[in-house]
């Protein structure tokens, strides 16, 4: 990449720019579920509906905010549901990319619940921390949903 942008960009070895590539290979590896999820909703809008809209005299961004949003807006809970409960599960980029490194700067929770009870040894508090894990993602996801219903 460095030669690509004639740049000399230290990507896995110092902050910011190792978060940055984890980032971007997560959004890369994620996009195309979100992409094909997406477009499978909004192929399910009635073209009738649309064209209704655009004869009575709305524009594009009238029908986008007026029809398209709400139409998928279900849809786009569930990706934000499922993208948020695969961030906090961010496990294999940083093991991969960086090994948690540079000074453990990039160790992702599940990661450092591995750490903890494959390389330490400490079984006990690794799966009381997943056990909590798994608390917080079901209150973080009944939340995010609690609040796309509220709109309803």
């Amino acid at each position: 990449m460095n030669n690509v942008i004639h740049a000399h960009i230290p990507w896995l070895v110092r902050q910011p720019w190792a978060w940055i590539s984890i980032d971007l290979a997560t959004i890369w590896w994620s996009m195309g579920f979100n992409m094909v999820i997406i477009y499978a909703a909004l192929t399910q809008i009635p073209e009738s509906t649309m064209e209704a809209a655009r004869i009575d005299g709305a524009g594009s961004f009238r029908v986008f905010a007026s029809i398209v949003i709400p139409q998928v807006r279900n849809v786009l809970s569930f990706i934000i549901v499922i993208s948020t409960i695969a961030s906090f599960n961010l496990f294999a980029q940083p093991m991969l990319m960086t090994s948690g490194g540079p000074n453990d700067s990039t160790m992702s929770l599940s990661y450092f619940i591995y750490e903890h009870g494959f390389n330490d040894f400490q079984m006990g508090p690794a799966t009381a921390m997943a056990f909590l894990m798994g608390i917080i993602l079901a209150i973080v996801s009944s939340i995010q949903y609690r609040l796309s219903r509220r709109e309803d």
